[in-house]
């Protein structure tokens, strides 16, 4: 985290050993002198302990968002929302998602994607790692539930994935790419609406990953079967807009070409190749080939207003959340 938010972090730590101490020592008052702390019949503790830490938890909760952390910087969000993740503090989470939303940009946005991947995709055969130190704080009973927070997450991800999708060619080459979740690659890779000035840069950029992969498998990259690591991954690059010299290539940024990579039959090498010199030649409207790897993306134009319009129909609804709520 930032070091500019470990003093505020810190005047927080204090307010919580404050009012926790301060609930809890008047509970204890407030028993007899002779009546246990606990029940000696019961192997847990009395509902009343709970009771005390749960207002103790909901009082200091109330005074922090009447007073939210404020920061400028993204990345101070990001941790920031994922601690109320791991606590299950679903009020100071969602108040960070919704500043995480006004603050993505070009530079940050792949990061975005990164970091909220194991929240997005997390499932209950692949549990996230809570710390449930303190009772949940939550607005209704289905909050209660671990994963509340998918929905509002795929929001966050879908705004990222609007910035990713008008930089395409500057974020595809970051390193970072080659870390992200499969299906993160996958839904951001296959969309219509990535603008990127050539669908090299779209194979170059799962090549890398694949290659990542392999090491986190522990698998050599030239023995590994590629199609059983990339599964769809493999026709998410449209092909068939590529120019023929493009597909033919020896190598794309250092890695084997899309006709030498064993990962298309001899009949899909084949149909593309027919399809890139029937478009080249314009003599001929080609068939269109399978899985849209012959499909126009939407152009950087049309994306940016339908962009603009989303964003502004976004904020009017969250304007209106809260002047109703």
């Amino acid at each position: 985290m930032c070091n500019k938010a470990l003093p505020v972090m810190e005047n927080r730590s204090n307010q919580i050993n404050a009012i926790m101490v301060q609930k809890i020592s008047s509970s204890s008052n407030n028993l007899k002198e002779d009546e246990p702390m606990l029940g000696s019949t019961s192997v847990d503790p009395e509902p009343e302990s709970h009771s005390v830490v749960e207002d103790a938890y909901k009082e200091l909760s109330r005074i922090m968002m009447a007073d939210p952390v404020k920061t400028t910087n993204p990345l101070v969000n990001l941790e920031l929302m994922e601690t109320a993740l791991k606590n299950r503090n679903v009020p100071f989470a969602k108040n960070h998602m919704e500043e995480l939303n006004k603050q993505i940009n070009k530079d940050n946005a792949l990061e975005v994607v990164l970091k909220i991947g194991k929240w997005v995709h997390w499932s209950e055969n692949q549990p996230v790692n809570f710390e449930p130190s303190a009772p949940p704080l939550v607005e209704n009973d289905e909050e209660r539930k671990d994963n509340w927070m998918v929905e509002p997450l795929r929001r966050l991800r879908e705004n990222c994935l609007h910035v990713i999708d008008l930089n395409g060619d500057m974020i595809l080459k970051k390193k970072e790419i080659e870390n992200l979740h499969y299906n993160d690659l996958l839904d951001m890779t296959s969309r219509d609406s990535l603008i990127v000035s050539s669908e090299s840069i779209i194979y170059s950029a799962i090549m890398r990953w694949y290659e990542q992969e392999c090491e986190r498998r522990a698998l050599d990259k030239d023995t590994a079967n590629p199609n059983s690591i990339l599964k769809d991954l493999i026709y998410t690059t449209r092909y068939g807009l590529m120019s023929e010299k493009e597909f033919l290539s020896r190598t794309i940024d250092g890695h084997k070409g899309p006709d030498r990579m064993g990962i298309l039959n001899e009949r899909e090498i084949n149909d593309i190749l027919e399809y890139i010199k029937q478009r080249e030649k314009k003599k001929k409207i080609p068939k269109e080939l399978p899985f849209k790897m012959s499909k126009k993306r939407t152009n950087e134009l049309k994306q940016c207003k339908k962009h603009r319009m989303e964003t502004c129909i976004i904020n009017m609804l969250s304007c209106l959340v809260a002047v109703f709520d």
